[in-house]
């Protein structure tokens, strides 16, 4: 007898096994057609097109996806050089600061308010102390217009114009 004290016929019993079986039944097609749904809707950007279906909010962040064959690299930026040809960039910390952002902003600000020369004085000022600095003798304040890859990665450079050059000074030995 069933835990409510009713008397079933066995096609009540029947009817209310069936009942069970179409409710889940519903539930897994529900289930089914919702991962469908959801797989699809997750599927769907892979057939557009990577560039020209490239838009908010699915990115397929095209200036990291695709090969650039000519990306240039134009900056000002700070050198020390020396006897025979050496050189070396000026850290970040010694032109502004130690943020590299903000010291290559501030190289590109003096150069367009026309201030490189003071730059570079007040670069080779802070350069003059150094020991690691001792066998550079001139700071230049250049603008350079390098293939990216060629330049970051194989240290081939492209084309330099000398904007300024100041000598560093020290005191006597």
């Amino acid at each position: 007898m069933p835990i409510d004290g009713r008397a079933r016929s066995r096609s009540q019993v029947a009817a209310a096994e069936r009942g069970t079986t179409i409710a889940v039944n519903a539930t897994r097609w529900y289930g089914l057609v919702v991962t469908l749904v959801a797989a699809v809707a997750v599927a769907w950007p892979l057939t557009r097109h990577p560039i020209a279906g490239d838009s908010f909010p699915l990115s397929t962040y095209p200036m990291f996806a695709t090969r650039r064959k000519d990306a240039r690299l134009y900056l000002e930026y700070v050198i020390a050089t020396g006897p025979g040809g050496a050189r070396r960039h000026v850290p970040p910390a010694l032109v502004a600061s130690p943020e590299v952002m903000q010291a290559i902003v501030t190289v590109h600000a003096a150069v367009s308010r026309g201030d490189a020369a003071g730059l570079c004085r007040r670069v080779a000022a802070r350069l003059a102390p150094r020991a690691g600095y001792r066998a550079f003798d001139e700071v230049q304040v250049i603008a350079g217009n390098h293939r990216a890859i060629a330049y970051l990665v194989d240290g081939q450079r492209g084309t330099e114009r000398t904007l300024t050059r100041c000598p560093i000074v020290r005191g006597t030995p």
